[in-house]
């Protein structure tokens, strides 16, 4: 989406590149009386998006009877539930930085003969001077995270194939006295009652064998119809589905919620930030504060690339103590290798252009020039002169 940006419009005649004054802002900067713009360089925030299982292991009805019925011994005997980090993943975005604010002085000094323009981000960052051809799009983060519960079935449901009672006969002998001889009278009694769990397990058992005999009649053909193919493979994954169901009862089944925790860390300019603790994390709790002492800990790490260091070696030789105009200022970022570790052990790494870790130039103006550069990290992009 296309952000409005900014456009200043300043007459200028420009001798040299003394003309144009850009100063820093610090705590100490005196702006008394001077007209002009504010403008910022861009910091880089990291940030940590990390998913966690919360995940329940649930045990079927009939897992005492896995072995005996079915011949299963790896079943989950007990209910349980734990936590474990599925995936970390890093993202990064930028945002002004409150250590660069630059003043541009547009009072005197100007005449009024050649038009200077400026163009600016929403966000105050330098987009472009003297080209309004330009087009960008500003960023935007998405935080939302995601709570989902996945194969969370009642598996203590009834599957029994039948009715839940079963039919009973008992014999019941009644002794009657007859003038002097003793008859024993028996009469048949029926009554219903609930079958045994052993009785349903043997029961689900024997239908989950039916269904692989239905199957294994259809992959052979040992049918009296002639199903079509895709028929035949309608019946099958169903039956498949079936089977599943049943043997869920003997071996259990497990259900996971997902949970997201989003951490964002903005390193130091130095970029000699070693390892900063995020939280914790705990089989038992899932992802905790950094204040809580227990489980393990969840630390970041930056290990910038150096690249730009006979860069910064060159700007800090020449500067001129004595130089009272300055131009505009731009960064020369650095890349970093950033890396997340769960209890000092490495979990994920990626490479970003972290733009603190880099430098700061200034860009020698002259009469007509045209520059941009990039909002993101406030780089250099592109100079043209007349």
């Amino acid at each position: 989406m296309k952000k409005i940006f900014w456009i200043f419009v300043v007459s200028a005649l420009f001798t040299g590149c003394s003309i144009i004054n850009v100063r820093h802002i610090t705590s100490d900067t005196s702006l008394t009386k001077k007209s002009g713009f504010f403008y910022n360089l861009p910091k880089t925030v990291v940030t940590v998006d990390i998913a966690v299982d919360k995940i329940y292991k649930i045990k079927g009805p009939y897992s005492a009877y896995a072995d005996k019925f079915l011949g299963l011994k790896s079943v989950i005997q007990t209910n349980s539930t734990y936590f474990e980090i599925s995936d970390i993943k890093l993202n990064s975005y930028s945002m002004p930085d409150a250590d660069q604010y630059y003043f541009v002085e547009t009072g005197k000094g100007f005449k009024n003969t050649i038009p200077l323009q400026f163009q600016l981000t929403e966000a105050g960052y330098m987009v472009g001077v003297n080209n309004l051809d330009i087009e960008f799009n500003e960023q935007s983060t998405d935080n939302t995270g995601v709570n989902t519960m996945a194969d969370g079935d009642d598996i203590n449901a009834n599957f029994s194939i039948n009715y839940n009672l079963i039919e009973k006969i008992d014999t019941i002998i009644q002794k009657v006295t007859l003038d002097t001889a003793i008859i024993e009278k028996k009469t048949l009694q029926k009554i219903m009652v609930e079958k045994t769990l052993e009785q349903k397990a043997k029961e689900a058992a024997d239908f989950i064998m039916s269904v692989k005999e239905s199957r294994y009649n259809l992959l052979n053909g040992q049918n009296e119809v002639p199903y079509s193919k895709e028929a035949i493979a309608f019946m099958i994954e169903e039956l498949d589905k079936t089977e599943q169901e049943y043997l869920s009862l003997f071996i259990g089944k497990t259900a996971t919620q997902s949970f997201h925790y989003y951490y964002t860390y903005c390193p130091k300019n130095s970029g000699l930030d070693s390892a900063k603790l995020l939280g914790r994390f705990s089989v038992s709790e899932g992802v905790l504060d950094s204040t809580r002492f227990i489980g393990k800990d969840i630390v970041i790490a930056f290990a910038p690339s150096k690249d730009t260091e006979y860069v910064g070696k060159f700007i800090t030789d020449n500067i001129n103590p004595k130089q009272k105009k300055h131009s505009f200022v731009y960064r020369i970022p650095e890349y970093a290798e950033v890396v997340v570790k769960v209890n000092n052990e490495e979990f994920t790494k990626s490479q970003f252009i972290i733009n603190q870790f880099g430098y700061i130039a200034e860009m020698p103006y002259s009469k007509g020039m045209q520059l941009n550069f990039y909002p993101k990290s406030g780089a250099l992009k592109m100079i043209k002169s007349k």
